[in-house]
């Protein structure tokens, strides 16, 4: 399945599946991101919504001092698992291109 449909799927999701997959502990570096970039005047921009993975490698590191220390740099990728497998498979062959 491509990517995009993948992510389109995911968007479709209710709003409390999608916020299972948000990471606010990684400032939103990775997994879901809706609503969590201000713009200017503090505005929340909710006109799209994100989904950031690594797209080489789900883990960078097993230091876990170190996604401690940078979590919006060494969190591993966060996947949908149960709610929507394909978009794991999609996303990482897309990056093979």
């Amino acid at each position: 399945m491509l990517v995009l449909n993948s992510i389109r799927e995911f968007a479709n999701l209710p709003e409390e599946t999608r916020e299972k997959y948000s990471s606010p502990e990684s400032y939103h570096s990775f997994g879901w991101s809706h609503g969590k970039e201000k713009m200017k005047g503090g505005k929340s921009d909710t006109a799209k919504g994100s989904y950031y993975a690594n797209p080489i490698r789900n883990s960078v590191t097993n230091d876990e001092e170190l996604k401690k220390k940078f979590p919006s740099s060494y969190t591993d990728n966060i996947w949908p698992t149960k709610d929507l497998p394909s978009l794991e498979h999609s996303f990482m062959d897309m990056a093979k291109t």
